[in-house]
């Protein structure tokens, strides 16, 4: 394990981890609780909202303008049972 890997790093691989183990799961058969499905969605946007501050940091290098196009006015929705996020008009 390198040394100098930070907390930030440490952290982010074990959410990928736990990510990946739980599309395994998904795939041998297993099934989300509808608690589940809503703790998820609720993971997801907290991961969103912190990518979105992180990346305000950052200007790169590679997109016309210097930056990325706010976010902030996008809504996201689930169907109303926490099934499912998208985007809504």
């Amino acid at each position: 394990m390198r040394e100098d890997i930070s907390l930030e790093e440490i952290t982010l691989q074990g959410i990928i981890s736990s990510c990946e183990n739980l599309l395994d799961d998904l795939e041998q058969g297993a099934s989300m609780e509808d608690k589940d499905m809503q703790d998820l969605v609720y993971a997801d946007n907290v991961i969103m909202d912190i990518q979105q501050r992180v990346g305000k940091q950052v200007a790169p290098s590679n997109i016309e303008g210097g930056h990325y196009p706010a976010m902030t006015n996008r809504d996201y929705c689930d169907d109303e049972h926490g099934n499912s996020l998208y985007y809504c008009d």
